[in-house]
């Protein structure tokens, strides 16, 4: 098949996995992705054909409409000179509008939904055009991606369309890395004294990160911070690892290629998102299944689908970030003995369960498509 993927981002890892995914399955795949500034190290597989559609600015919807027109012209003067596309696949809800205003009817249309957007689930009379829009979009699509079923079952049962197919495909380790990186067996914990807390991935949720630093800093003989990503929030962390004699900011890394060395030489991951926002609240993000892949606890946020999981399991530690100093408070309790229980209930956590697979995905599109 020929497959033309839409990209609001060239260096988002999940994306690259699809298409990874794609590739392998022996399809052709065609990326048109804007750049956001993040992560650049990140590239889609060079297998693609990949077509650059310029930068966008997070946020700042109507900003860049101009740069989403230009992109969708760009488009159709490409797919002109190209073979009709039998599948076109879009990740999130501006690459599936200039998805479905730049194909045909007749090709078969994939919509993959990583977060939800605040303004698609606010009830406000202000967001309406939002909802209306991805509303629309679920009319014209055939396959429906979602990275976590709390996104099906709180958001999209009653929306989707009836002959649109529904499926569900969490942020597993991807197949490859866990076959090219070994599994470790056990952990050494601490070795210069100082518990290793990470923060692996992207830089935002001031309210949940933030706090981390100040609180670290404040335990220079016990703990150590290390940052490895990018993001809105990578200055703070910067100027943070500066003046702090146990805080060390390593910058951006190639994801997946690094996970392995960075999570060797962690003790657990932070990975506290901001749970007022009802994305935040229903998702799985795959800092959940990074951890128990390498055999580091996580640490999460209360009042969220995340935090269930990790406390029915018993692979990491909830925080509540509505409470006065809630890093310090756990930071004051915690022991070396509560990681390394935790640590080996991770690697307890049998392989395939967190090993990405996309089978199900693929074969829907191939069916449909045929």
């Amino acid at each position: 098949m020929r497959i033309v993927v839409f990209s609001p981002a060239s260096s988002h890892p999940r994306y690259h996995r699809r298409v990874q995914s794609m590739l392998d399955a022996g399809h052709e795949v065609t990326v048109y992705t804007y750049t956001r500034g993040y992560y650049e190290v990140n590239r889609y597989p060079s297998g693609a054909r990949i077509i650059d559609l310029g930068d966008v600015e997070n946020g700042k919807y109507f900003r860049r409409l101009p740069k989403l027109l230009h992109g969708m012209r760009v488009i159709r003067d490409v797919e002109r000179t190209l073979p009709r596309p039998d599948v076109a696949y879009a990740f999130g809800l501006d690459a599936a509008l200039i998805m479905i205003m730049s194909v045909g009817k007749d090709v078969i249309t994939g919509y993959e939904v990583g977060d939800l957007r605040s303004a698609v689930v606010n009830k406000a009379l202000s967001t309406w055009p939002v909802r209306a829009l991805e509303r629309w979009i679920l009319r014209h699509v055939d396959v429906l991606v979602v990275t976590s079923p709390g996104f099906v079952q709180h958001h999209y049962k009653h929306i989707v369309a009836d002959d649109s197919e529904v499926i569900i495909a969490e942020n597993r380790i991807p197949a490859r890395i866990a076959s090219m990186v070994k599994r470790p067996t056990e952990r050494t914990f601490a070795p210069n004294g100082r518990i290793r807390i990470g923060v692996v991935g992207l830089l935002r949720y001031p309210r949940t990160f933030l706090p981390l630093i100040d609180a670290v800093k404040s335990h220079p003989a016990r703990f150590e911070l290390h940052v490895h990503g990018d993001g809105p929030l990578a200055p703070q962390f910067r100027d943070a690892a500066r003046v702090a004699s146990n805080i060390y900011y390593h910058g951006p890394f190639r994801n997946p290629d690094d996970l392995g060395k960075i999570y060797d030489n962690l003790d657990v991951s932070y990975f506290v998102y901001d749970n007022t926002e009802t994305n935040v609240r229903l998702a799985i993000p795959n800092k959940l299944y990074e951890s128990m892949y390498f055999g580091v606890p996580g640490i999460v946020a209360a009042s969220t689908t995340l935090a269930e999981r990790v406390q029915q399991s018993g692979v990491g530690f909830v925080v509540d970030p509505s409470k006065g100093d809630f890093v310090g408070r756990w930071l004051e309790t915690v022991s070396i003995d509560n990681i390394k229980d935790a640590a080996e209930r991770c690697l307890m956590v049998p392989k395939d369960e967190l090993v990405e697979d996309d089978e199900n995905l693929l074969r829907a599109l191939e069916r449909r498509a045929s």
